[in-house]
């Protein structure tokens, strides 16, 4: 009896150590594929921080807000204004960069990723030229209108030449027009290679500009903020022109600011969501400082983007 009691209790204790064992291989296991998951998270976060970075520098970096004028400048207040555009276009590029900030910030509001919030963009100063759902509440809405000389000519009332990227498979585009002494601006359709002037446009046009002088430059706009759709928070670039939009996942925050000497201050922050229950707590980066809830995975990157260094 007793040989078998000790065989009984030998058993026991290798099924004991058997499933101490399987327990820590699972939680091994277990913690290895966290890691990795994490680790996939983290690089394509990483990824997407990238290609926004990239894609602000490269387009923003590349504008000009005042025309390649030697001596003295159009004046921006007396630009003439095409038949097809609001008089709004005047102030527009002459203040080129707007940051527009919310009325109310709550300081201690938390962006809870399993519940990301937004608002409405009524309540943002300066207004917005499109009315906006869904912005992630505390975040910048940045406005940037600049130029982009191209190389066309004025004939008739077609503007033709070497169409760049900026003209290929658009319909309808904004034209910045002067002769260093007045300027216009004007909205032209696309015919065929050519963009046409409306008949109004082409005669103001030809009154008040040396057309021999004619310099050209396409009117870029973007509007660039954070949206939540559907609990799913974007960085979204918005072209204002009806058709072009992009959008970058994971985004929940934007802090935008002009600094001195034509610097741009871009602050982004790019969150996914965790899956169990994260407890809050600050990024804090310098001057920028965000409460967040239930996150697995951060990056912030500050960007200063030179304005016009060309």
């Amino acid at each position: 009896m007793k040989e078998q009691g000790y065989t009984l209790l030998g058993m026991l204790v290798a099924l004991g150590l058997l499933s101490l064992i399987l327990l820590l291989v699972m939680a091994s296991i277990n913690h290895l594929v966290r890691n990795q998951y994490l680790l996939q998270k983290e690089v394509g976060a990483l990824d997407q921080m990238v290609e926004a970075e990239d894609f602000l520098r490269k387009e923003l970096g590349r504008l000009q807000f005042v025309p390649y004028c030697p001596a003295m400048l159009p004046d921006f207040h007396n630009m003439y204004i095409g038949s097809e555009l609001s008089f709004e276009y005047q102030d527009n590029l002459y203040r080129s960069i707007v940051v527009s900030l919310p009325e109310l910030v709550h300081e201690n509001s938390v962006l809870d990723l399993w519940a990301l919030r937004g608002s409405g963009g009524a309540g943002y100063k300066p207004i917005l030229p499109k009315d906006i759902s869904g912005i992630v509440r505390g975040s910048s809405v940045l406005q940037v209108r600049g130029l982009l000389p191209v190389d066309l000519y004025l004939e008739d009332s077609f503007l033709m030449g070497d169409l760049t990227a900026e003209l290929i498979g658009v319909r309808n585009v904004v034209f910045y027009l002067t002769d260093c002494r007045a300027s216009a601006a004007v909205k032209a359709k696309r015919e065929g290679d050519f963009f046409e002037l409306g008949s109004v446009d082409k005669k103001m046009v030809s009154e008040v500009l040396d057309l021999q002088r004619l310099q050209v430059y396409v009117v870029k706009e973007y509007l660039i903020y954070v949206k939540v759709e559907k609990n799913k928070s974007n960085l979204v670039v918005d072209f204002l022109d009806g058709q072009a939009f992009l959008r970058i996942p994971d985004f929940v925050d934007l802090r935008a600011e002009l600094m001195s000497e034509g610097v741009l201050s871009m602050g982004l922050l790019l969150a996914k969501p965790s899956i169990g229950v994260v407890m809050e707590s600050f990024v804090q980066e310098g001057e920028y400082i965000r409460k967040l809830r239930n996150f697995d995975v951060l990056e912030y990157r500050r960007l200063l983007i030179g304005l016009g260094d060309d």
